[in-house]
């Protein structure tokens, strides 16, 4: 009756874990060990109150077995019928001299687990047997109250709190039952704890309190209760981040809005200089952005690195955010730290929709340039001509800046490294009026400002460079072919 098989299963666990009382009684009978223990220390007692099988374990129990021998990671009986929320059994082996207190190896114990799943009546009978309320595991502190604010578990929180939870007893890194509830949207759950002595602005160890999580995750119900409960809207992280800032970051429109009714600051920035109106325009929130806008926040206000946001905007093709801004009042000509502005960003990247609105803004192309390049050389270098024939119509026929600018279109590596280097040799051209940008990167790109310009009067194709050559005798130089001949064919009109 003692033979083991498969990692030291008997008979006896066997039938314990199917709940086969007349089988157990019938072992029991024939000298079947009711505590003979698995490879991995499960006995017949602890197979059964996991399984929830009662009346297997009163046999088991009345037979001798023991209520409180530990698996080899450290669970107990009671803990593993707390965990499942099997009520029967665990008041059946807590009348058996079952510990409540007992933790397993990681030290977590019967009522952290059993509050962790909400089992409200297995808590309600530890409790009942000596289950210490605020025993927190040391690994990382997390106390029964706090697990059952996370989950939202409002009866057992209610139930805790009853027994002398405490509300503000924080964890490792710092975080309370109020942080936790706060964190997860759990309403009702942090309802009760504000009414049992939470704090609604007690930091973790980062600085970031139940408020800030409540708005980066958008839990309004949650926020609005916090704030209602005296919690502070601009109080701001170890690194300056607000409240505000996160919500704006995420898009959170309505935390904004009851952030904005406490109180809150959209100008308020972190310790590396960003504000909210950089976050929420870089991510793209339109409606979080109008509503910073509304509230006073500046439509040029640089980022940490420097950049407005029209810029960013414009290089992303964001449309909508583009439009915001400019209606905000939005500087056009402002650069990044690099230079570019928004026109020269928008160009570039081909957002011709976001070109047009720039330009209508009233965005000066001609001054539009980086490092003494053109907006329209750049886009005619990514091959955007769509956006080059925007920017061509922006200026004066007379006054088109049709400038040399060596590209590397259809040359060798090694010619093209060349051309770079005469490029930053060759002193600057003496800007000849409408002279034809000459290596555009693909020969179709020339072809399309030659059609544009309709009369060949505003093109010279024998406009010379700073070292006397002209564009066909550029090209030849490089064994540009493609150029070469859509040169030749040009010139013979």
């Amino acid at each position: 009756m003692h033979q083991t098989k498969v990692k030291g299963h008997t008979p006896l666990s066997g039938a314990a874990s199917g709940g086969h009382t007349d089988v157990i009684i019938v072992l029991l009978e024939n000298g079947g060990d009711v505590n003979q223990a698995t490879n991995a220390g499960l006995t017949p007692v602890w197979i059964a109150s996991q399984m929830g099988h009662t009346v297997a374990l009163k046999l088991l129990l009345e037979n001798g077995g023991d209520a409180n021998p530990a698996i080899n990671d450290g669970r107990t009986p009671v803990f593993a019928a707390s965990q499942e929320g099997h009520t029967a059994a665990t008041k059946l082996l807590l009348e058996n001299g079952g510990d409540a207190n007992k933790a397993d190896n990681i030290g977590s114990t019967p009522m952290l687990v059993a509050s962790l799943m909400g089992h409200t009546a297995a808590v309600k009978l530890l409790l009942e047997n000596g289950g210490e309320v605020n025993k927190a595991p040391p690994r990382d502190g997390s106390t029964p109250i706090s697990m059952a604010a996370t989950q939202g578990h409002t009866a057992t929180v209610k139930l805790l709190l009853e027994n002398g939870g405490d509300a503000n007893q924080a964890d490792s890194a710092g975080a309370t039952s109020v942080f936790a509830a706060s964190a997860q949207g759990h309403t009702a759950a942090l309802k009760l704890l504000l009414e049992n002595g939470g704090d609604a602005n007690r930091a973790n160890n980062e600085g970031v309190t139940p408020v800030f999580f409540a708005a980066q995750e958008g839990h309004t119900g949650t926020l609005k209760l916090l704030l209602e409960s005296g919690g502070v809207a601009n109080q701001a992280t170890d690194n300056g981040t607000t409240p505000m800032y996160v919500a704006s970051q995420q898009g959170h429109t309505a935390a904004i809005k009851l952030l904005l009714e406490n109180g809150g600051d959209v100008n308020q920035a972190r310790n590396d200089g960003a504000k909210p109106v950089c976050i929420v325009a870089e991510n793209g929130h339109t409606a979080a952005l109008a509503l910073i806008l509304e509230n006073g926040g500046d439509a040029n206000e640089a980022n940490n690195e420097g950049t407005p946001p029209l810029p960013l905007a414009s290089q992303d093709g964001q449309t909508d955010v583009v439009r915001i801004l400019l209606k905000h009042g939005a500087d056009a000509s402002l650069a990044t730290k690099d230079g570019y502005t928004a026109v020269c960003l928008a160009a570039q990247n081909g957002h011709t929709e976001v070109l047009h609105m720039l330009l209508k803004a009233g965005a000066n192309v001609r001054t539009s340039e980086y490092a003494g390049v053109p907006t329209l050389h750049m886009a005619a270098m990514k091959g955007h001509l769509p956006a080059v024939r925007i920017l061509a119509e922006s200026w004066p026929l007379d006054r088109r800046p049709w400038r040399t600018f060596l590209l590397g279109g259809g040359a060798s590596s090694e010619q093209q490294e060349y051309q770079a280097y005469q490029a930053q040799q060759q002193p600057a051209d003496p800007a000849p009026r409408n002279h034809l940008p000459r290596l555009y990167s693909k020969p179709d790109m020339m072809k399309e400002v030659w059609t544009f310009l309709h009369k060949p009067r505003y093109v010279d194709l024998d406009q010379l460079d700073g070292h006397g050559r002209t564009a066909l005798e550029t090209a030849e130089q490089c064994g540009m072919g493609e150029v070469v001949m859509l040169l030749r064919e040009l010139s013979l009109g």
